[in-house]
């Protein structure tokens, strides 16, 4: 797999459209962040064996925002 810095570039764009497809207008940069860890995350539990990582960090991305999302 490549570096986490590899992956950033990668999928920013990504994060971008879950941020969007979530319709988030505010504390954009707070979710981009989670979209980040979420995706550190992602990297670190992956398991190749399972499928294509891709699929794997856009699920595991989406679903930390949408926990974010969630009133405490």
């Amino acid at each position: 797999m490549e570096s986490f810095d590899e992956l950033v570039v990668q999928y920013q764009p990504m994060i971008h459209k879950i941020i969007q497809s979530l319709h988030i207008y505010k504390d954009e940069d707070e979710f981009c962040q989670t979209g980040l860890i979420g995706l550190w995350e992602a990297a670190q539990s992956f398991d190749e064996r399972k499928g294509c990582f891709s699929n794997y960090a856009y699920t595991y991305m989406k679903g930390e925002n949408i926990i974010s999302i969630e009133p405490k």
